[in-house]
């Protein structure tokens, strides 16, 4: 029948169903060859160690063997294949890694035996895959007892009776476990693990005296990872090395103690061994442990209060860094930083930074009643402040743990209060000394901001520093010593912004004087009335306000020159017609005089600065006689004798170059030395022979210096104003309580003083205010103050 055809009466049948196509099994079902577990697992077993352990042998093929291992396994041959290769993995051990106990050279040996066993278990493991993926959920008990009674069966030799018979839990371990177990179980049966550790443990103390090279140290590092991958280190860390450690760190700190380490050998000692634990060691022993250990059997027992403390100890490390080199780390920030590491290390260095600080501090103050010697102790203790402050910075952190801000204020108030009326005098001439001087001006020193925050905001006798710095810089602005107005006002703005506008008003107030006074004069030459008295005399004046200098020594029947006397009575009339009402006193005290001086008619002329007073002496002697004191005194109607001795005394035994009169002692012989009083019939006359490198000579009244006398008076009037301080908060505390008890009154008035005061002062002045009846006791309360409105 034709193709076509045949297809036509298959499309028309299209209700008929479609033919199943049947596949019938074989009628014999396909076997293994014969032995073949036998061959194959022999082949794959075999050629697995020839790869590793004999490179000449005939090789096989990675690839085939993969999947005959997968082949075995599907077919059920996993359990066996397992067992199997737990023998040959004996075998590697007893005969190709360690046959026999090696003692010469044992780390590198064991190293690079395990390093070859390590290739063969990769080997195995990647070749028996499918096995490693599938046995453990494979394998029951009934396959092990077969594994165990075959490995019984076998005989592998001399040391067959310590081979390993797998047990459940063996069994169920992955072939890498598998294999390192029976590595070590190989090391134990020659108790080559013992010798091991010895020698490890000998090479990692010849490396902490740096004896040990890098390669032996890599050694050490791979030995350990061995014994990490055994799961040996578990047992060796806690029960051999720890103790170990703890033993040896524990003899080297007592060799530490011994009189041959030094503060700062001991120091270095430390530090470097905490490097060398913290970065050499810790590539293969657990950092935890060995730097732990080391900080606490090593710098504990050593950098601890006891040895801190130590002046002998401390103190060098604190000087050492004031010449160190900024490159290398100082012993004191080493120990600053072994200290961090223990708990508390930082709390001991910040407690042995104060000690030293107070020790340092208090000794400078010790010295500091002289004048001299009080203004040098103030530059040393901000030299301290100074050292301390960046040796302080450069430590991390160190502005956190170390405050000294207790330190000072122990140092500048000692106990006494006189000292600390001393150190606030000292501090004051200090300034001084630093506002007459250009060259410690610097403008970039900051050198104002250094005394104020260093030693004034410590202060207590804030009063008594503002008594003599009121006087200094009366003495500047009114004889012409200011350096720098802008500086004079920058640091009277520092204490205004610590001790508020009231501390430094009339600090302010002379300033505005000097203003004034400079403003007055340009407008008092600029007016009509600088048509006055027409000759060379030049002469400026200072309008002050009394309230804000310090009170000087009057003259009132000094005798004037009569071109002195009308300039003088000029300005009067210029000031009264301009200010009506004011009074006016001159204060001849505070004049000062630029005087043309000529000792001889053709010698050369010189420009002599001197006080008013000076200048009427000088000018006494222009006839060329003799004169005596006396006759000064009558003749420049000065009534206090012993201010025209020291006159004298500064014009004729000055230092030299300022000698401008000879005095010729009324006792005067060959034998004896040149008296330095003033006597009624000692004379004076001019100096002719005067010479000097200078034309320009300013001549200091020795009166300008002050004296021990006035400095008493100076503390004294202070202390009286504290007297009226304490009345004034005491009356202030009363009058809003109404009632108070003593002990609650107390602590409030020593609360509100804002200067130095004790107990038995605020005593006192309560009994002054009670006989003045400000206030009373309560008649049924002995304790008890009431107000007396």
């Amino acid at each position: 029948m034709p193709r076509s055809k045949a297809l036509m009466k298959k499309r028309a049948g299209n209700g008929a169903a479609p033919k199943k196509i049947v596949i019938k099994p074989f009628s014999k079902p396909p076997a293994l060859p014969e032995n073949y577990y036998e061959k194959t697992s022999r082949e794959l077993l075999d050629g697995t160690l020839n790869i590793i352990f004999n490179p000449s042998a005939q090789q096989l093929s990675l690839q085939n063997s993969y999947q005959q291992v997968v082949n075995l396994v599907s077919h059920k041959f996993g359990p066996r294949l397992y067992g199997d290769l737990i023998k040959t993995f004996q075998k590697a051990c007893e005969v190709y890694v360690l046959p026999r106990a090696e003692t010469s050279q044992l780390l590198s040996y064991i190293q690079t035996q395990y390093q070859r066993y390590v290739d063969y278990l990769l080997l195995c493991k990647h070749v028996f895959l499918p096995l490693d993926r599938t046995h453990a959920l494979t394998v029951e008990g009934e396959i092990v007892k077969r594994a165990a009674g075959e490995n019984a069966s076998s005989n592998g030799g001399q040391l067959n009776h310590h081979h390993h018979h797998p047990t459940n839990a063996s069994a169920t371990m992955g072939l890498w476990q598998v294999g390192l177990e029976q590595f070590r179980m190989r090391l134990q049966q020659f108790q080559l693990d013992d010798q091991i550790y010895q020698r490890w443990w000998e090479d990692l103390q010849l490396d902490w005296d740096g004896n040990l090279g890098l390669e032996q140290q890599t050694l050490l590092q791979r030995t350990l990872y061995m014994w990490q991958d055994l799961a040996m280190l578990a047992d060796i860390l806690p029960k051999r090395l720890e103790p170990d450690l703890i033993q040896f760190f524990q003899a080297k700190a007592e060799e530490m103690k011994s009189d041959s380490y030094s503060a700062n050998a001991a120091i270095a000692y430390c530090h470097s061994k905490w490097m060398h634990v913290a970065y050499t060691w810790s590539r293969f022993l657990p950092k935890s442990t060995c730097v732990t250990l080391l900080e606490n059997n090593l710098f504990r027992p050593h950098l601890n209060d006891e040895w801190l403390l130590k002046p002998s100890n401390f103190d060098p490390l604190v000087e050492e860094t004031k010449s160190a080199v900024a490159a290398s780390p100082t012993a004191i920030q080493q120990l600053w930083m072994l200290c961090g590491r223990l708990p508390g290390g930082y709390k001991i260095i910040a407690g042995a930074v104060s000690k030293y600080a107070k020790t340092r501090g208090l000794a400078m103050m010790k010295s500091i009643g002289d004048s001299k010697v009080g203004k040098q102790k103030i530059a040393e203790l901000l030299q301290l402040q100074s050292e301390l402050s960046t040796l302080i910075s450069s430590l991390p952190h160190g502005a956190e743990h170390c405050s000294l801000k207790h330190v000072w204020e122990d140092v500048v108030n000692p106990p006494e209060d006189n000292d600390t009326n001393v150190v606030a005098e000292a501090l004051a001439k200090y300034v001084d000394v630093h506002m007459k001087d250009a060259k410690k001006q610097q403008p970039d020193s900051n050198w104002a901001s250094k005394i104020i925050s260093g030693v004034f905001c410590y202060l207590q006798a804030k009063d008594i520093f503002e008594a003599f710095y009121k006087k200094d810089l009366a003495k500047r602005l009114l004889w012409n010593r200011i350096v720098s107005m802008d500086v004079e006002r920058n640091f009277v703005s520092l204490l205004k912004a610590e001790c508020g506008a009231g501390y430094t008003a009339k600090m302010e107030g002379m300033f505005q004087d000097m203003d004034w006074s400079r403003e007055t004069m340009t407008r008092y030459k600029q007016s009509t009335f600088s048509d006055g008295p027409t000759d060379q005399l030049d002469m400026d004046i200072q309008v002050l306000t009394t309230g804000y200098w310090p009170v000087y020594p009057q003259y009132p029947n000094l005798i004037l020159p009569q071109n002195l006397k009308d300039k003088q009575e000029h300005f009067l009339d210029y000031y009264r017609t301009k200010y009506q009402g004011r009074r006016m006193t001159w204060q001849y005290f505070l004049g000062h005089v630029s005087v043309q001086f000529r000792p001889k008619d053709n010698g050369p002329k010189y420009s002599l600065l001197v006080s008013l007073c000076q200048a009427l002496v000088l000018v006494q002697f222009n006839n060329g006689n003799d004169m005596k004191l006396p006759q000064l005194m009558a003749a420049i109607g000065l009534e206090d004798r012993q201010e025209l001795e020291r006159i004298l005394q500064s014009l004729s035994m000055g230092k030299e170059g300022t000698r401008v009169l000879q005095k010729r002692d009324s006792d005067a012989s060959e034998k004896k030395k040149k008296r330095m009083s003033v006597h009624d019939d000692d004379t004076f006359r001019i100096n002719t022979g005067f010479k000097s490198n200078q034309r320009r000579i300013r001549i200091t009244n020795i009166l300008m210096k002050e004296t021990k006398e006035e400095r008493e008076k100076t503390v004294e009037g202070v202390s009286r104003d504290r007297l009226y301080l304490i009345d004034a908060v005491l009356v202030r505390i009363m009058k809003a309580r109404k009632t108070i008890l003593h002990q609650h009154l107390i602590p409030q008035v020593l609360e509100q003083v804002k200067v130095p005061a004790q107990p038995t002062d605020v005593k006192k002045r309560i009994e002054s205010l009670i006989e003045r009846e400000y206030m009373e006791r309560d008649p049924k309360d002995r304790n008890r103050y009431n107000y007396l409105a």
